[in-house]
């Protein structure tokens, strides 16, 4: 039954009654990732607050520790937590009762740093009051550690029971630096990880605030212990700290997918091989983070879904990820768990295999071959690939992602996957100029996938669209695929022998907002042949000239279409010209489709 219990504390609270236990930041958490200037607004923020409270107290000459009682408190923030389920400390006896942390890690690691550094700061100053110092000393380390002794001047710090353990899957020199800093009190000088860039800022803030307010030292202290307040929300369930988790965190990135995934499998390797596993991971999330936002772990990870679909023959609608490679044995998806993977190995090669694929794509670099020897990318295929990228879904991938999957290693694999990109390219258009919309294609990408996987091409079991209704409805593409339309066909022209800038616009011929409007004499701005595909550059340069005036800005231009233009008779843009490009576009678009639609049934 799910549980759980809210309340209100402070530091010193909810710190120091740990005797015996320890905060776990589970293995499925993403790296400890506050940097100096997060940690700097932090202590700056405290700081401010404490100053405020202090110049309080001494106007109304109050006693401190009664005035830390009543005054004002500053509110950290909320901790999600969750005990009561064993997890993966293997030397832990007691790992169930230790609250595991879902929400505010980065806030309690660094909490933990700073009251590491305010404990060294009292440990090196003697400018501070003998009797003040003790006290707090002795508060400080109830919050850090467990103790030995009876109490009083008899309760000593056991330094190697810290009240807090990082399990993140990371390397084991990471995880060992927290341990190490709230150990010896001491961070390396060159170490530029960020649990010792903090430490060390922290330290110096302590210093330089004991030593400029000595008298005050105390006071802050008390006002880190008493009035920062955090309210834990303690669960009996991960699955009820991540649902609480999900609906509070509207400020930041929420837990993803693959961060449960990557922990699922770090716990499948032994411990001389979650290093290696964790290098596989870092690799993975720099390969990601390569493609400018355009690729995520759980992308890949959602790719890989539909080459399994596939390979099963599986044609039922898409679910969750986590449901699909979580669930629990007896239900539809249990042959898909992780757990039940035949080789782990060999499931993080392949899924190394999709991230670096779609590396290559995103970066679209012809000159460039990829890394791996089991595909090759063509110029032709990337002309395609871009126009792709283009469509307003990216159910494409899908299929793409089954194709490489299914005919990496083969010697021809680039005029293959030519081939492939046209055929998708044309089906993916044409259904779209005649129903618009992801649902009208699911079942068909779904379908296509399977066939992929039986006989290594992109196939398709519907009818396709017809062509009579596609040429029909060319010329009425809404305005987000118009884009797209102008896109291929830029690159159908056969003087089209460059990639065109990843980064185009859509020019108006006759312009928006032309110097000198003349309403009677306007065509219709938004009619597809008044719409041509160019580079950014360009089409700030040319602005909202009239058609004689750019021609020769187009003259020079890298893309074969734009060039045409300015072969057009004439210095003025008006609905006969319009109508001869439409006609222009239709003719090219539409013998691509015909010609490719053969292809579905030769």
């Amino acid at each position: 039954m799910a549980e759980l219990h809210v309340s209100k504390k402070t530091i010193r609270q909810l710190f120091g009654n740990m005797q015996g236990k320890k905060f776990i930041i589970p293995d499925f958490q993403r790296p400890y990732m506050w940097d100096e200037e997060r940690c700097e607004t932090l202590w700056n923020d405290i700081k401010e607050f404490h100053e405020d409270e202090l110049r309080k107290f001494k106007d109304a000459k109050a006693d401190f520790d009664y005035f830390a009682q009543k005054g004002l408190n500053y509110f950290l923030g909320t901790i999600v937590s969750y005990s009561g389920e064993q997890g993966n400390d293997e030397n832990d006896e007691k790992d169930a009762e230790n609250p595991k942390i879902i929400d505010g890690q980065q806030r309690i690691s660094s909490f933990f740093l700073l009251l590491r550094a305010l404990y060294s700061t009292l440990e090196e100053d003697s400018s501070v009051n003998k009797e003040d110092k003790d006290d707090v000393q002795k508060e400080l380390v109830s919050c850090l550690w467990d103790t030995t002794g009876t109490g009083g001047s008899g309760k000593k710090p056991n330094l190697s029971k810290t009240h807090i353990k990082s399990l993140v899957a990371t390397t084991t020199e990471d995880n060992g630096v927290l341990d190490n800093i709230l150990q010896t009190g001491k961070a390396d000088d060159k170490a530029e990880d960020n649990y010792s860039v903090n430490y060390r800022f922290f330290k110096k803030v302590c210093s330089e605030f004991v030593k400029g307010n000595p008298s005050e030292w105390y006071y802050l202290c008390v006002t880190i212990l008493d009035k920062c307040i955090i309210l834990p929300i303690e669960c009996n369930t991960s699955e009820t700290a991540l649902t609480i988790f999900s609906t509070l965190n509207d400020r930041g990135m929420p837990l993803a997918d693959s961060d449960i995934f990557k922990a699922k499998i770090y716990r499948m390797f032994d411990m001389e091989r979650k290093g290696e596993f964790t290098e596989i991971w870092k690799e993975l999330t720099i390969t990601c983070d390569k493609c400018n936002g355009n690729l995520s772990i759980d992308d890949v990870f959602r790719y890989y879904t539909h080459v399994l679909r596939a390979q099963e023959n599986d044609k039922t609608k898409e679910v969750a990820l986590r449901k699909f490679y979580t669930s629990p044995a007896e239900t539809k998806y249990s042959k898909y768990n992780l757990n039940n993977m035949c080789s782990i190995d060999e499931f993080m090669r392949e899924i190394m295999i999709i991230a670096e694929f779609w590396q290559d794509i995103s970066l679209m670099n012809p000159n460039e071959q990829p890394k791996r020897e089991e595909y090759k990318i063509s110029l032709e295929a990337h002309k395609y690939l871009h126009c792709l990228k283009s469509y307003p879904n990216d159910i494409w991938k899908y299929a793409t992602t089954v194709f490489l999957m299914r005919n990496k290693g083969d010697s021809s694999f680039d005029k293959k996957f030519e081939r492939f990109l046209k055929k998708i390219t044309a089906f993916l258009f044409a259904k779209f100029i005649v129903s618009p919309g992801r649902d009208a294609i699911k079942d068909d990408i779904y379908g296509a996938c399977i066939c992929i996987w039986e006989e290594f091409d992109f196939n398709i079991n519907s009818d396709l669209p017809k062509v009579e209704t596609v040429e029909q409805n060319i010329l009425e593409t809404k305005s987000r695929f118009s884009k797209s339309i102008l896109l291929l066909y830029a690159y159908l022209d056969p003087d089209q022998t460059q990639l065109i800038p990843d980064k185009y616009q859509v020019e108006h011929i006759y312009p928006r907002k032309p110097k000198q409007s003349n309403k009677a004499q306007e065509p219709c701005l938004e009619r597809l042949g008044n719409k041509v595909i160019i580079d950014k550059k360009t089409n700030i340069q040319i602005s909202n000239e009239y058609f004689g005036d750019k021609k020769e800005k187009y003259q020079k231009s890298a893309i074969a279409c734009v060039r045409e233009l300015a072969r057009y008779p004439g210095n003025y843009w008006k609905d006969e010209e319009i109508d001869k490009r439409e006609s222009e576009i239709k003719k090219r678009v539409m013998a691509f489709f015909k010609e490719e639609f053969e292809q579905f049934s030769s």
